[in-house]
């Protein structure tokens, strides 16, 4: 809900901007939209996204969550509220484990799990959602917002390169001038805007790495007999429970009822975990998406801002002769970047922390891993660019062809990626 309320006001920004200058998207020129495009959508997903079940209007799926629903003060409570578990667990259609590094060690979350593994016939109803997820989408979201601005103010870097290229170089064909000069100059200034996203991801990518070390550890080698919890008498009613959902016989001994259960958990269990949560190096398209979120909605500043300059004026400096053209040109580079360039920078993320696991130089590694992975996200946007400028300004088979190829070769790239 949050999301599209979010989308709903911002392209109710932007019809509401076009309107007010009376359609004409050339006015708008050098106009700084950052604030309605931008801020307001980013605080109306934050609102919704804390205070959106105090709506009135509110509808969807009625949720059991222990930590909350059992008294953790009152003893008499308490104990009322364990004792029915079972019979909440057995009652959901659907169970979400917010797993961490203990969560595997804790004797009732492993109860809730057989209760409803037990029940259901098996994992195919249990959602697995790791506890670094939210915290690292939503501080990408607000971090996002100030490397925004920050990349904005080193664009300048763009004609900047396209002189290297010119000068320094040597190259004196125009198009690939424009084209080297786009990967140069946007490539830099995200490696460079983006420097403050650095403490976030390192922080939540590692402990994402060493959490499903962890948890995959932890369940290959369970053992009901290691989990802890705080009142011990508790461990007898637990174990007398799992005992009886997965007695196979009636002779059947206590001990071999509960290795049932461990071998359950050590291997069906685990596989169906492995299938949900994907490799180590996995993360969600959506939720990539979602981390970029305010860099999304700054294209249609960039578009209608017409990179802060005057539009006939800023379509003639990279040789449109129509400033509507260049306004397309500019729409479908933001497009193509943010379907299938900026989702990508968090999976090569994660792939390079993961190969400098273990390395004398972990961190270090992994740091730079974190500011190069911004910085490619740069690069491949301004080949993007690039290839769209020259493909609309000169046209031909050569440049159509080598536009259609990156695009295929992105798709394919995104697809390697996300797959889990």
């Amino acid at each position: 809900a949050a999301v599209w309320a979010a989308v709903a006001s911002w392209v109710a920004a932007i019809g509401a901007i076009v309107a007010f200058r009376d359609r004409d998207l050339v006015q708008l020129g050098g106009v700084e939209l950052t604030f309605e495009v931008v801020y307001v959508p980013v605080g109306v997903f934050f609102f919704l996204f804390f205070f959106g079940h105090l709506r009135p209007w509110r509808s969807g799926r009625t949720m059991w969550v222990d930590k909350l629903c059992i008294h953790q003060t009152r003893e008499d409570l308490k104990i009322a509220g364990v004792s029915c578990v079972p019979e909440f667990v057995a009652n959901s259609r659907n169970l979400v484990i917010l797993w961490n590094r203990t969560y595997f060690e804790r004797l009732w979350c492993i109860c809730e799990v057989a209760t409803f593994t037990a029940s259901k016939g098996g994992a195919q109803s249990v959602n697995f959602e790791p506890l670094w997820r939210a915290p690292w989408v939503l501080s990408m979201i607000l971090v996002d917002l100030v490397c925004i601005s920050v990349s904005m103010k080193f664009m300048f870097l763009i004609p900047l390169a396209s002189t290297f290229v010119q000068d320094i170089i040597g190259l004196t064909d125009a198009p690939m001038i424009n084209l080297l000069g786009a990967i140069l100059g946007v490539g830099s200034a995200f490696g460079i805007g983006y420097i403050p996203a650095l403490v976030p991801n390192y922080i939540s990518f590692r402990f994402k790495i060493a959490s499903h070390e962890r948890v995959k550890k932890q369940v290959s080698g369970f053992r009901l007999a290691d989990t802890k919890c705080t009142v011990e008498s508790d461990r007898k009613i637990v174990q007398g429970h799992i005992q009886r959902l997965f007695k196979k016989y009636d002779d059947e001994s206590a001990e071999a009822s509960i290795e049932h259960f461990n071998e359950y958990i050590r291997n069906e269990f685990l596989d169906t975990m492995a299938a949900r949560l994907g490799p180590i190096t996995y993360i969600n398209y959506q939720h990539s998406m979602l981390a970029i979120l305010p860099l999304i909605f700054s294209s249609v500043s960039d578009i209608l801002g017409c990179d802060g300059g005057d539009c006939v004026e800023s379509a003639a400096m990279t040789g449109f002769d129509d400033p509507y053209l260049y306004i397309l040109s500019n729409a479908l580079s933001w497009t193509i970047g943010c379907v299938l360039v900026y989702p990508t920078t968090y999976p090569v993320m994660l792939r390079g922390m993961c190969w400098f696991r273990g390395m004398r130089f972990e961190r270090v590694g992994c740091a730079l891993v974190v500011v190069c992975a911004y910085m490619y996200m740069g690069l491949v946007e301004g080949a993007v660019m690039g290839l769209v400028t020259n493909a609309m300004t000169i046209g031909g088979t050569g440049w159509n062809v080598s536009l259609g190829s990156f695009v295929l070769i992105l798709t394919l790239w995104n697809r390697f990626l996300f797959r889990k």
